[in-house]
């Protein structure tokens, strides 16, 4: 005959096979059911609290004195066969005809000895109490003792069959040295679980026991078939305040008892992982309650259906921002998951806040693409709020907000740039789509060697803000032939005076920006200028105009007796449905080649020669700040950032790390900085 024995302290469903023997420990406490209990005969079940399952272990060496083989497992862990079914007596048998005991298969310290993880989770000094005792009663098994408590592995949970005769030599010497131990070891300020010392101790005592008498052992496979009961039973104490809207009660008492019995958390504890996500659902309940939302309060009075749910949209989330799967998303919308509780799942599983945030805005533009806007704003505005400066989020939340917008217009933007400006001319756009998110913008890019990386860059920069890009390719370079360029005047420059050929006929308007700008606020106002009959609205150039009209009125016949304003020709708005009907490049062209000995500024030069008398001229301050001309004024930076739409950095640039930085720059700076850090996916 052989016996099994099953140690419980909570009711359960025993296996059928009469060779499991169900006891339940601690029984002096009240008795559960029919079971066999630990306060019958000698016994020591008033230590339960301090033995745990080896107040069983003392029960069987002292009560069963019939049983060939004999052992203890727990109602929650068993031994199987290498079919992966319960073990039988019958197989039992058949090992110990070659073997000395069975045990689990060894676990494996993670990275460290047995001593130093024990060290981590209990008080060290027992387990030197318990080699004091060894080296002082025992002294044949120190060495065993001490090459255990030194390896890398374990035997866990105090699970064995041996013979009858093994199984009490093992418990007389077990108890023994416990029985001098114990005035030892002081428990007074141990928790629930950590008071059960001596549970502990024994398990790696075990091992040195086997290993002093040469057992022949046979390592088993053990099944862990539920959750321990006392996690199990706090998830229902804690919904119990749920059901009753107690919601810092459920977390109260959650947080306390966890204290008491950490156990419970542990993965063997919780083989299905219910209490992470019971605690991702405290912490839904509760902030939902706070911002007046009520969905996932009608799970409360359902434990299972409630973890169940908020699994699901664990899953469905991360399904979604890894994915892009849009039937997850779907599912979101259809069981009702509020934007809270999307945001509370994303912050519990991403601890990290520039992946928090990169995950807010995945979902967020995922939502806005099936139109649910409201939870979308929501969960943009909780990343704005975790980091107000991320470019990825302001990009979306401007996108967002402005394709809502009824007010939208149209705004032709052309600039022209060749492959040592890309950079530049990207944070210039950059800036422009950032503060102009009221206008669907259509950027004309001219230029004469452009590659397909280039285009790409380009194209997805104006995709990241829903606007267009369109590259116009100048092939025939032999129209500009004879026009003079230098380092900073290169043939680029004079690509905007065959704007009015090149440019489709329904562009009537387009503003051209050089690509050394920033565009720091809206500009709507200042494209939408009526033209008043002129070719061109443009900024006044102070230092040229105040300085060297005199120049101009004596060296250029057409600004002759004329009272002019020179402007500068890195920001103008055309009237191209006029300019079309007067000029074409040629017209532009030939000034030059006629004005070549007395050019300063070359295209600026003609454009100023060609329109005089015939532009509008409006605020620098607004539309054309030149950035030197504000340092000589001492503009200081606040007042610029708060006044000037355009912001022209003619000179030094402050992309070059060569030039001494001057305050003002720190305007291109930050486009560059929102630039390099936007996703702009």
């Amino acid at each position: 005959m052989n016996k099994l024995y099953v140690a419980t302290h909570k009711p359960f469903l025993p296996p059928s096979d009469c060779f499991y023997a169900p006891i339940q420990v601690g029984a002096h406490l009240g008795h559960l059911s029919d079971y066999l209990t630990d306060d019958t005969g000698d016994n020591i079940s008033f230590k339960n609290h301090l033995y745990g399952e080896l107040t069983a272990l003392y029960w069987i060496w002292k009560n069963d004195n019939i049983s060939n083989y004999v052992g203890l497992c727990h109602y929650r862990r068993y031994f199987l066969n290498s079919t992966h079914q319960l073990l039988t007596s019958d197989e039992c048998d058949k090992i110990f005809n070659n073997y000395d005991i069975i045990l689990p298969y060894k676990a494996f310290c993670p990275g460290m000895n047995y001593y130093e993880m024990y060290a981590r989770s209990h008080n060290i000094h027992d387990l030197k109490v318990i080699e004091d005792v060894i080296a002082r009663t025992k002294p044949e098994y120190l060495y065993d003792y001490q090459q255990a408590i030194h390896s890398d592995t374990y035997y866990m949970g105090n699970l064995f069959i041996t013979s009858r005769e093994l199984f009490a030599s093992y418990a007389q010497w077990l108890f023994e040295i416990f029985n001098e131990a114990e005035p030892l070891i002081d428990v007074s300020s141990y928790d629930l679980y950590h008071q059960r010392v001596y549970g502990f101790l024994s398990e790696q005592m075990l091992m040195a026991w086997i290993n002093h008498h040469h057992l022949r052992v046979c390592e088993l496979e053990v099944t862990i078939t539920t959750d321990k009961a006392e996690t199990t039973e706090l998830i229902s104490d804690v919904f119990e305040f749920l059901g009753n809207d107690d919601i810092d009660g459920a977390i109260s008492y959650y947080t306390e008892y966890l204290k008491k019995r950490p156990d419970v958390r542990f993965e063997a504890s919780d083989i299905n992982g219910r209490l992470p996500i019971l605690e991702l659902t405290l912490d839904i309940f509760k902030s939902e309650h706070s911002n007046g939302i009520s969905n996932i309060a009608a799970y409360r009075d359902a434990p299972e259906q409630c973890l169940a749910f908020v699994k699901s949209a664990k899953d469905a989330i991360h399904s979604s921002i890894s994915d892009k799967d849009m039937v997850s998303l779907q599912w979101l919308i259809k069981e009702d998951v509020s934007w809270v509780m999307m945001e509370r799942i994303l912050e519990n599983h991403t601890p990290d806040q520039a992946q928090l945030t990169n995950d807010l805005n995945r979902l967020a533009m995922l939502l806005a693409q099936i139109k649910c806007y409201a939870p979308c704003l929501q969960l943009l505005q909780y990343a704005l709020k975790l980091n107000p400066a991320d470019s990825t989020t302001l990009r979306h939340t401007n996108v967002l907000c402005s394709s809502l917008s009824p007010d939208k217009y149209s705004m032709n933007v052309a600039i022209a740039t060749n492959r040592r400006y890309v950079s530049v001319s990207m944070v210039m756009l950059y800036s422009l789509f950032f503060n102009n998110t009221d206008a669907d913008i259509h950027v004309y890019i001219f230029n004469c060697e452009l590659t397909e990386e280039d285009r790409l860059q380009f194209e997805q920069l104006a995709s990241a803000w829903n606007q267009k890009i369109s590259l116009l390719t100048i092939t025939d370079l032999a129209r500009f032939e004879g026009l003079p360029t230098t380092k900073d005047w290169t043939k680029e420059t004079y690509f905007r005076l065959m704007m009015p050929e090149l440019l489709p006929n329904d562009v009537k308007r387009i503003l051209y920006l050089d690509v050394d700008t920033i565009i720091n606020k809206p500009i709507r106002a200042f494209y939408e200028s009526d033209f008043a009959g002129m070719d061109l609205v443009v900024c006044e150039d102070i230092l040229l105009n105040r300085v060297h009209k005199n120049y101009y009125q004596q060296n250029f016949v057409d600004m002759a007796n004329t009272d002019f304003t020179y402007f500068n020709a890195g920001v103008i708005l055309w009237n191209l449905a006029q300019v079309r009907q007067k000029y074409t490049f040629n017209t532009y062209r030939e000034k030059l080649l006629n004005y070549l000995p007395v050019l300063q500024c070359l295209d600026q030069d003609i454009l100023n020669a060609v329109h005089c008398g015939s532009t509008l001229t409006v605020d620098w301050r607004l539309y054309n700040l030149l950035v030197p001309t504000a340092i000589q004024n001492h503009f200081s930076l606040q007042d610029v950032s708060s006044i000037s739409c355009i912001i022209h950095f003619l000179g030094p640039k402050p992309w070059d790390s060569s030039v001494p930085f001057e305050e003002l720059y720190q305007i291109w700076k930050d486009y560059e900085h929102l630039l390099k850090t936007d996703s702009l996916d």
